[in-house]
């Protein structure tokens, strides 16, 4: 079971919420009911394999409607809802009526989805945990976290490139110790270890702008 296969991956891992996503076209092949107990089953799997974990639903609209008769019952719509919905939330005043099901609030919102963002395949998404309907200063602050986000993938992907080049010199050097190379494996070592030090310098440059950025 895929769920099973998750839990043990973030097994020791700090994640204190997992979201159970409710999008799978081969839902459609299946009664309404059917699909509805697949969820319910998937949370109680959840919460028996690991009752410290939130769980959250994600959907859109029209997956919900269509695969569960947009049920409401609030053993399911009672989680957090994060939903699928690509309307520009510029022009949306209020969220809340993009919603579905039994769900009166939601906790994210993604309106879009491969978005290119700094070189990086991206969905955006707004975090709406504390109920704000007004999303004009969470529009703003989502696309902070997009841009340092993908600044922190680039500089994770940067590091561990020259990283591995500088490591594979420190294997060449010690694999050829009879050739004549005029810098040792203590003096690659060394290099290997700036690198990583200035890689985290820039790594945590990035996370305080981003704080200084969303305020």
């Amino acid at each position: 079971m895929k769920i099973v296969n998750v839990l043990n991956e973030i097994e020791g891992l700090a994640i204190k919420r997992i979201w159970l996503d409710a999008e799978d076209e081969a839902a459609e092949s299946y009664p309404v009911s059917e699909n509805i107990s697949s969820i319910r089953n998937a949370i109680a799997v959840v919460r028996a394999a690991r009752p410290d974990l939130a769980i959250g639903i994600y959907s859109g609209a029209g997956w919900w409607r269509a695969n569960t008769g947009n049920y409401q019952g609030q053993d399911i719509c009672s989680l957090p809802l994060w939903f699928a919905n690509y309307r520009n939330p510029e022009f949306v005043t209020d969220y809340r009526s993009l919603l579905f099901g039994g769900w009166k609030t939601a906790a994210m919102w993604q309106y879009a989805g491969t978005i290119n963002t700094a070189g990086w395949n991206t969905d955006r998404n707004i975090i709406l945990e504390d109920d704000v309907a007004d999303l004009s200063n969470y529009y703003n602050k989502a696309e902070v976290d997009a841009k340092i986000g993908a600044l922190l993938g680039l500089e994770i992907d940067l590091g561990n490139q020259i990283k591995a080049v500088a490591s594979g010199l420190v294997e060449h050097c010690k694999n050829h110790n009879d050739t004549n190379v005029g810098t040792t494996v203590a003096d690659f070592q060394k290099i290997v270890d700036e690198l990583a030090a200035e890689q985290a310098d820039l790594r945590d440059r990035i996370i305080n702008a981003g704080k200084i950025l969303n305020g």
